[in-house]
């Protein structure tokens, strides 16, 4: 039982977190800009529903710069609360905080193995040093309140910081599937972290600082190779382009 320790630890916390995310759901206040953002979504929804007949997501005054911000993230708690709607009657704002809990759990979880992917690099973290080492940046996030002091409000910038612990997650796999498998390119994982690329550009577009990261490491790789890892290389950033793109 000791040697799954940590590993139970950690699905204490995510179920805890999961508890405080369904009972406290209703229990907060709303922040100045939810509404507008609430109704960005249901009109960006409209616009794919209309199949782009329906434009009135362009209306806003332009001091709101509502149209220069992603609208990936609203538009998917407007479908949630426009499915749930029709099928239960479900609050539409019960709902908006339960989407956006959800994804303050997920980004817990995400933190989680951001921490194993590390670990796994290190030879001297043995399996369960790993999970300790998962569980406790897990616990570290979800006790940190500017994290989940904002995950039912907040509609940007917490999605925006699950999106990029996606990001980094799935970077780290890259790199090390990328260095144990050098004789493929391992497609799966390049178009994982260029469709996660591009949702969090979706997001906010300051996600875009991630491509001079994934440059980085292509530098780091080019040096380490020379000219016989330039082909590989520019492969990989190809399928990342076309997959964020």
């Amino acid at each position: 039982m000791l040697r799954r320790a940590p590993q139970v630890l950690l699905g204490l916390l995510l179920c805890a977190y999961l508890g405080f995310v369904l009972t406290q759901s209703g229990v907060h206040g709303r922040t100045y800009d939810e509404a507008l953002q609430d109704d960005y979504g249901h009109r960006i929804l409209d616009w794919y529903l209309s199949l782009g007949g329906d434009r009135g997501f362009l209306d806003y005054p332009e001091k709101t710069q509502l149209p220069q911000h992603g609208p990936f993230f609203e538009t998917v708690v407007a479908l949630v609360q426009s499915t749930l709607g029709r099928l239960f009657d479900a609050d539409p704002w019960t709902v908006r905080s339960i989407v956006c809990g959800l994804t303050g759990l997920l980004g817990v979880a995400l933190m989680a193995l951001c921490a194993l992917e590390v670990a796994r690099s290190s030879r001297r973290i043995g399996e369960q040093g790993r999970w300790w080492f998962a569980f406790t940046a897990a616990a570290a996030l979800a006790l940190y309140p500017r994290y989940t002091g904002a995950i039912f409000n907040n509609s940007k910038d917490l999605p925006l910081a699950v999106a990029m612990l996606a990001l980094l997650w799935l970077t780290i796999r890259l790199a090390r599937r990328w260095l144990e498998e050098p004789a493929r390119l391992p497609w799966r994982d390049l178009v994982a972290v260029g469709v996660v690329l591009g949702l969090a550009m979706a997001i906010r577009v300051i996600a875009l600082l991630w491509l001079p990261i994934l440059g980085l490491l292509v530098v780091a790789w080019l040096v380490l190779r020379g000219r016989s890892g330039v082909r590989r290389a520019a492969l990989g950033l190809a399928v990342i382009g076309v997959a964020s793109y």
